[in-house]
C-alpha cells in the first residue's frame, strides 16, 4: 500500500480529520427539525446498509492501494454498522473476550505484524443539489482505526474507536456515482488505550453518513448554562463557530411551549431566563434552542440545571441528589458493538423502569444519540473517555506490576493520545445537561496524562466536574510521594466494603463526595441493600453504579434459528476470561435476570412502614417532585388467598416528606390465623417509559406468619424385616431402608411418589462468582454421601420412630458432619425428620445443608408459599414477594447462559409437588421456613454443562429441601442485620422437615 502506514505510528492520531465539534444535525426547516429524526433532514445522507467487504488476515497482505481492489473478486456482503467477527461462519477472525489481558504481547506502542484488517466498499449517488454543497463524511465509531478513500483519492486516517471522526470530502465527491473505500485495521497503538472488559470486536460498528452543508454554517456550537445560586435565573451563553461571518437567528422555547427569547445576533449570544424550569431526573423538562444561519436550522434540546459539589455533597438544583446507577456497555448478541437507536431506547426504558437515574458509559463514549435520550428521559450520565489500560499491569495470572499499570498514563509520548480522547469526549457531548460527571477513563493507573485531560476539560468549562477512580486515596500504582487527588472531584471507588465507606463518610478530613463507580455485580445484587443504606444515611454519599447492565454474548443460532449464546473461550479465543462477560442484570436479548429486580427494589423512591392500626406511613425518597403520580393497591391475604383489598387515591406525599394513609380496620386481621399485607405502588398516569398502572415497587409486612401443621400422634402399622421397615397409615405406605438409614419409597393410593431414596445433600452447583467453590471441590463435597452407623426402629403410642446415626462426607476426606436423624411416622400419613448434627472443626463454609429426593416423571406441578416468583436466596430475596406461587418444575428454572445454581425459593413455609392424582407436601419442622426447589436437573448436571442450550432435562423432578444455603454472595457487611445467615459456618446443625403425601 502506497499510503503511509499511519496506524503503526504513535505520533499520528488523525490525518485530515476535522477538529471535534458538538454533535448536531442541520435541517432545511423547522418542521423537519422538530421530528428530531436525522434521517428526515435534506442534508443528511445515510451510508449504512450493505457494503462490499474483503477480509485480510494481515495488513501486510494489502499489497496495493485499496481502491485498486474494487471490482475484483473475493468480496462478500457485510452490514454496516456491524462488528465483522460476529459473522462467525465466515472466518473473519473470531470473537475474543478478555477482561484485562491484551490479546498480544504487552509492548507498547507496537502491535503484532499479523494485524487483520477489512476493506469496505460502498457506492452511493449524489444528486446535483447535494453535490453543490460542502460535504462532510462522518464515522461515529470504527474499531480500531481506519483509512478512507473517495473516488480513488486518499481522504484521511483516524483512530479512537468510540468517538466521531469527520472529514471534509467536498473536493473528492462528485455529482452522480461515488465509490467510498474504507480500510479498517484491527490493532494500532490506540488499542493499548482500549483494553475494556468486553468482547474485542472490529469494524465499522456505528453509523456512517454524509452531511451536506451550506457556505454559511455552524462549524461548532457550545451552549454554556449558568443557573444562579438562588435558582431564580439562568443565563445561556451561546458560542458558535461560523464558517463565514453572518447573522445567527435564534429562538428559545420553554418546556411549556412559550417563547422565552428570539432575535438575530452574531457569533456569540446571551439569553437570560427568569424563573427557569430546571431539568432533573424526576421531571426532565427541556428547553428548545433554535439556531439558524443561511439555509440551515439546528435544534438543540437543552437540559438547564445546576449541578455542583458543596461541602462534600453532590447537589442537583440545590438538592442532595443520589446516583441510582448502572454501568452500561454497547452490546448486541448478533451485531456485536453495533446498537441501533431502537436498541438504545429499549435499554433506556428498561433502566428507567428499574428506578435508575444514572448511567456510567463504561468505558467509552456512547452513540451521540444516546445522550439525547438521557436528556429526554431523565438519566444522569458519567460520560467516560475511551481509555482503559488495564492489561499494562498484567504479568501472569496472580502477578501484577502496579507501577507498570500507570506507565502509559505517565509517559510524555502518550500525552497527546490521552488529551485527544478527552477532547473528543467533551467537544462532542458538551451541550448535554444529562452529563454530570466527565470521566477520564477506567482502570488506567494514574499519571500526569490524566491531569492533562482534566485540565483540558476544565479549560473549556470551569464548572465541569471530573471523575476518575484510580486517583483515589490509597491507589498504589504511582511513585511514592505522587498524589493525583486533584484530578477527580469525587472520591470514586470500585467494590469498597461498607465498613470502609462508612469510615470515609464519617471522616471530616475527607471533603469529596463518595461515589461507587462500580459496586456489587450481577450475581451479588443482594448486596445492594447494605450499600444503599449508607447512601440514604449520608448526604456525602453520592451513590453508585451497579456492574453491569447486560450479558455480553454472541448468538450462534441453531438450525431452527433458536438462540445459542457463546462466551469467552467458546471460539478458541486466547487469551480469554471465560464467563466473566455474562455478568449482566439482563440477558443479551434484554430479558431481565433476577438481579434486575434487586436493582429495581433498592432504587425505589419511597419506603413504607406499617403502624399496627391498619395504616401505613409512606416516606418519599424523591428530591424534586411529590408522589402525586403514585397510588397504592393493597391486599390482605391469608395463605395466599386475598381476603381484603383496595386502592388509595394518588398520594399526597411531598418530596422528602411522609404521609400516613389508613387502609383497613385492624379487626379484619384479628380473626385470621395468618395474614400478609402487600403494598403495590403503581403509577396513576402514563410516562414515556411506562404506562399508567405500572408497578414501580412494593412493600410487604407479615402481620401474622403462616401457622404450621402439627402432625397427629397415634399408633401406626409397622412391618419390619432385616432390611426394611414398612410403615402404613391408611392408603399411605413408607418403606424405610434400615442399612442405608433413609426413606426408600412413599406410596399414596397405590401411586409411587419417589423414584430414588431421600438423601441428605450438602452440594450445590457453583455460581459465577465462585465464592468458596474451589475449597468445596478440594473437600469433594459434590461426591458427599451418607454413611449409616445405626438404625433403631420402635412403634410407640405417638407413632413409629426410627432413630439413626449417620455421617456425611466425600471420598479421601474425613466426614464433615456427624448427626443423629430421627424420623417419626404418624397416623395422618406424615413423616417428620429431625436432624441434629455436628460439623468437624476443620471444615470450610458449607454450600448447603438439606435433603434431596427424586419424584417420577408425572410430578410436574409445583406450588409453594415462599419468596417468588423468581428465584430467592438468603442474600437475594428482598426483590421477591412472599406469597403462594404456582409453577411447573420445567418453568422453575433460570436459564443462565452458563448453568449454575438457580431456582430456589428462600423463606418457604410450605411446598407441594404433585401429579394429576397425588403429591407430596413439605413443611419446616422445628424451624420457621426452609429453601425449596423443584426442577429437572441435578447440581452435578448444572456444573458439568457449559451452556444452557446443551442441558438435557431429566424426566424425574429433583426436589431440594434445604435448611440453609450459603448465599450466592458470601460477603458479610458490617451494617447488614442478616449477615450471620449468609454463610453456613456453624458447628451445630439442627433442623427438620415434615413430609405429607396427599391424593387429589
Amino acid at each position: 500500500m502506497r499510503t503511509p502506514a499511519y496506524h503503526k505510528s504513535l505520533e499520528t492520531l488523525h490525518v485530515n480529520c476535522l477538529e471535534p465539534r458538538a454533535y448536531f444535525i442541520p435541517f432545511a426547516d423547522e418542521k423537519t427539525a422538530a421530528t428530531r429524526e436525522r434521517g428526515q433532514s435534506d442534508y443528511f445522507l445515510s451510508l449504512c446498509g450493505e457494503w462490499d467487504f474483503r477480509f485480510f488476515k494481515s495488513f501486510e497482505d494489502v499489497l496495493r492501494e485499496p481502491p485498486e481492489y474494487v471490482g475484483e473478486g473475493g468480496f462478500d456482503k457485510i452490514a454496516v454498522p456491524r462488528s465483522w467477527q460476529t459473522y462467525v461462519d465466515r472466518g473473519y477472525d473470531v470473537p475474543l473476550y478478555s477482561n484485562l489481558e491484551y490479546p498480544f504481547p504487552t509492548d507498547p506502542p507496537f502491535v503484532p505484524d499479523e494485524n487483520p484488517c477489512g476493506l469496505y466498499v460502498r457506492k452511493f449517488t449524489l444528486d446535483e443539489k447535494l453535490a453543490s454543497h460542502d460535504l462532510f463524511l462522518n464515522f461515529e465509531g470504527v474499531d480500531s482505526c481506519f483509512y478512507v478513500w473517495l473516488n480513488g483519492k486518499f481522504v484521511g486516517f483516524s483512530e479512537v474507536s468510540h468517538c466521531t471522526s469527520e472529514f471534509d470530502v467536498t473536493a473528492f465527491a462528485e455529482s452522480g456515482e461515488n465509490t467510498l473505500c474504507v480500510l479498517v485495521v484491527k490493532w494500532c497503538p490506540g488499542t493499548y488505550l482500549e483494553d475494556q472488559d468486553c468482547f474485542r470486536f472490529s469494524g465499522i460498528f456505528r453509523e456512517v453518513y454524509l452531511l451536506a452543508r451550506g457556505k454559511e454554517r455552524f462549524d461548532d456550537i457550545f451552549v454554556r448554562r449558568c443557573v444562579s445560586d438562588d435558582l431564580a435565573s439562568a443565563e445561556l451563553s451561546v458560542e458558535t463557530k461560523l464558517s463565514t461571518p453572518c447573522n445567527v437567528r435564534y429562538k428559545l422555547v420553554a418546556p411549556d411551549g412559550a417563547v422565552v427569547s428570539k432575535g438575530v445576533g452574531g457569533e456569540n449570544l446571551s439569553i437570560i431566563i427568569s424563573s427557569p424550569v430546571l431539568w432533573n431526573d424526576e421531571e426532565p423538562r427541556l428547553y428548545e434552542l433554535w439556531l439558524s444561519v443561511g439555509d440551515e436550522v439546528v435544534l438543540l434540546d437543552l437540559a438547564v440545571r445546576r449541578f455542583e459539589i458543596k461541602d462534600g455533597v453532590c447537589l442537583l438544583n440545590g438538592k442532595a441528589v443520589k446516583a441510582r446507577g448502572i454501568n452500561r456497555h454497547d452490546s448486541h448478541p448478533v451485531t456485536g458493538h453495533a446498537v441501533t437507536l431502537d436498541d438504545m431506547l429499549r435499554d433506556i426504558m428498561l433502566i428507567k423502569r428499574a428506578n435508575c437515574n444514572m448511567i456510567r458509559t463504561s468505558h467509552y463514549p456512547n452513540d451521540p444519540r444516546f445522550l439525547e435520550l438521557c436528556d429526554r428521559y431523565g438519566i444522569m450520565l458519567t460520560d467516560e473517555a475511551d481509555i482503559e489500560t488495564h492489561g499494562m499491569g498484567y504479568d501472569w495470572e496472580g502477578e501484577w506490576d502496579w507501577m507498570r499499570w500507570s506507565r502509559l498514563s505517565s509517559s510524555p509520548e502518550w500525552r497527546e493520545a490521552y488529551v485527544d480522547r478527552a477532547k473528543r469526549l467533551f467537544e462532542r457531548d458538551k451541550n448535554h445537561g444529562c452529563v454530570v460527571l466527565w470521566s477520564l477513563g477506567n482502570e488506567s493507573g494514574a499519571g500526569v496524562n490524566h491531569r492533562a485531560m482534566a485540565q483540558y476539560i476544565r479549560s473549556r468549562d470551569d464548572r465541569a466536574l471530573i471523575h476518575y477512580e484510580n486517583s483515589h486515596l490509597e491507589f498504589k500504582a504511582v511513585p511514592e510521594g505522587e498524589n493525583f487527588a486533584d484530578i477527580s472531584d469525587v472520591e470514586s471507588r470500585m467494590y469498597a466494603g461498607t465498613e470502609y465507606i462508612e469510615s470515609y463518610l464519617n471522616n471530616k478530613e475527607y471533603t469529596k463526595p463518595f461515589y461507587m463507580c462500580e459496586y456489587v455485580c450481577s450475581m451479588s445484587t443482594g448486596d445492594v441493600y447494605p450499600f444503599w443504606e449508607l447512601v440514604e444515611k449520608y448526604d456525602n454519599n453520592f451513590g453508585g453504579c451497579i456492574w453491569e447492565w447486560c450479558d455480553h454474548a454472541v448468538n450462534v443460532p441453531d438450525k431452527d434459528g433458536g438462540a445459542r449464546y457463546f462466551y469467552g473461550g467458546d471460539f478458541g479465543d486466547f487469551p480469554n476470561s471465560g464467563i466473566c462477560c455474562i455478568d449482566g442484570l439482563v440477558y443479551p436479548d434484554r430479558t431481565p435476570r433476577p438481579g434486575y429486580f434487586d436493582m429495581k427494589r433498592v432504587y425505589r423512591q419511597y419506603s413504607a412502614a406499617y403502624n399496627g392500626d391498619g395504616s401505613v406511613t409512606v416516606t418519599s425518597r424523591r428530591r424534586f417532585t411529590p408522589l402525586d403520580d403514585t397510588a397504592i393497591h393493597w391486599t390482605l391475604s391469608e395463605d395466599g388467598k386475598t381476603v381484603s383489598e383496595g386502592t388509595t387515591d394518588a398520594l399526597a406525599t411531598p418530596a422528602q416528606g411522609s404521609t400516613t394513609i389508613k387502609l383497613f380496620d385492624p379487626e379484619k386481621v384479628d380473626s385470621l390465623p395468618s395474614c400478609l399485607l402487600t403494598l403495590s405502588f403503581v403509577s396513576t398516569k402514563d410516562y414515556p417509559w411506562a404506562e399508567k398502572g405500572f408497578e414501580t415497587g412494593f412493600e410487604q409486612f407479615i402481620l401474622k406468619d403462616y401457622t404450621r401443621y402439627i402432625p397427629k400422634a397415634g399408633r401406626v402399622e409397622l412391618d419390619e424385616n432385616d432390611r426394611f421397615a414398612v410403615i402404613k397409615a391408611g392408603n399411605i405406605v413408607y418403606t424405610f431402608d434400615k442399612p442405608y438409614g433413609r426413606i426408600a419409597s412413599i406410596v399414596c393410593g397405590e401411586k409411587e411418589l419417589l423414584s430414588a431414596p431421600v438423601e441428605p445433600q450438602i452440594w450445590r452447583s457453583p455460581c459465577y462468582n465462585r465464592g468458596s467453590s474451589d475449597m468445596w471441590r478440594l473437600k469433594n463435597f459434590k461426591y458427599a454421601a451418607q454413611k449409616t452407623y445405626s438404625c433403631l426402629v420402635s412403634n410407640t403410642d405417638g407413632g413409629v420412630c426410627i432413630k439413626t446415626e449417620i455421617s456425611i462426607g466425600g471420598p479421601s476426606c474425613p466426614p464433615v458432619i456427624h448427626a443423629k436423624v430421627d424420623y417419626k411416622f404418624t397416623p395422618d400419613g406424615c413423616v417428620t425428620l429431625l436432624f441434629d448434627g455436628d460439623v468437624i472443626e476443620k471444615c470450610p463454609v458449607l454450600p448447603k445443608v438439606g435433603y434431596r429426593l427424586f419424584m417420577p416423571e408425572a410430578f410436574e406441578s409445583v406450588r409453594y408459599f415462599g419468596y417468588g416468583p423468581k428465584e430467592a436466596y438468603v442474600d437475594r430475596y428482598k426483590s421477591q414477594r412472599l406469597g403462594l406461587w404456582s409453577a411447573t418444575a420445567t418453568d422453575n428454572f433460570e436459564h443462565y447462559i452458563r448453568p449454575q445454581e438457580n431456582g430456589a425459593h428462600y423463606g418457604t413455609r410450605f411446598a407441594e409437588v404433585a401429579s394429576d392424582t397425588a403429591g407430596l407436601r413439605f413443611e419446616p419442622f422445628g424451624m420457621e421456613h426452609f429453601s425449596f426447589n423443584a426442577q429437572h436437573f441435578t447440581a452435578q448436571m448444572l456444573e458439568d454443562t457449559k451452556h444452557d442450550f446443551e442441558l438435557k432435562p431429566l424426566r424425574d423432578t429433583v426436589v431440594s429441601l434445604d435448611w440453609r444455603m450459603t448465599g450466592i454472595s458470601e460477603a458479610r457487611y458490617h451494617n447488614d442485620p442478616e449477615r450471620g445467615l449468609r454463610l453456613i459456618d456453624e458447628k451445630k446443625l439442627r433442623f427438620g422437615f415434615m413430609i405429607r403425601p396427599f391424593e387429589k
